[in-house]
């Protein structure tokens, strides 16, 4: 019996204990943990930007009526190797004058190796002798009758207004190297009502 009773005191409490209460963080600790954060984001969306995804503003009017001034593009960057007929956006390097320009937004016409030709009489794009057409476009021009073989690591590119766009075509941009595409336009996202997947 008093063992009995022995064992029932043993779990019996009276109440009054408190619970441990936990630790209280420093607020200087607490504010350097929410800067580690934001600089932790800030590394990853410098990344994503410079690296694998960004958002551009078209600028002119070099690819109507595909894309119009002032749309706001998606465009992925990572991994990205340019292929006949997409639309990517390039860094065209220093003007005639050697300042910096802003990037351009651009068709691929012409990949290494291939022959890009332009007859002013027809206004006919061709690639190694097959027409270059683009639906929904104006695709004769009226520049200057030439032939351009692109070289390796580079692309022959063409605004969708022909005829009105500064692209492989002129000498201070010519073709562009691999290592100046900046990348893929994707989707369009802006404006809403025109949203698009290219």
């Amino acid at each position: 019996m008093s063992e009995n009773n022995d064992f029932q005191q043993d779990n019996i409490t009276t109440g009054t204990e408190t619970p441990s209460s936990p630790p209280v963080k420093s607020a200087a600790r607490e504010v350097g943990e929410w800067v580690l954060s934001i600089v932790i984001a800030l590394v990853i969306a410098l990344v994503l930007r410079n690296y694998v995804i960004s958002f551009v503003r078209v600028d002119g009017s070099s690819m109507v009526p595909t894309l119009q001034n002032n749309e706001r593009l998606f465009i992925v960057r990572l991994g990205y190797k340019p292929k006949s007929g997409d639309i990517i956006i390039l860094d065209p390097g220093p003007g005639a004058d050697g300042k910096k320009r802003g990037p351009y937004v651009k068709r691929v016409i012409g990949l290494p190796g291939e022959t890009v030709e332009i007859n002013n009489e027809t206004g006919e794009v061709t690639v190694d002798s097959k027409p270059f057409v683009v639906d929904g476009i104006n695709n004769e021009t009226r520049s200057a009758q030439d032939t351009y073989v692109v070289p390796e690591n580079s692309v022959f590119v063409m605004g969708d207004n022909r005829n009105n766009s500064h692209d492989s075509r002129a000498s201070d941009v010519s073709f562009v190297p691999y290592n100046r595409v900046m990348g893929k336009v994707v989707f369009r996202v802006w404006p809403l009502n025109k949203l698009r997947k290219f």
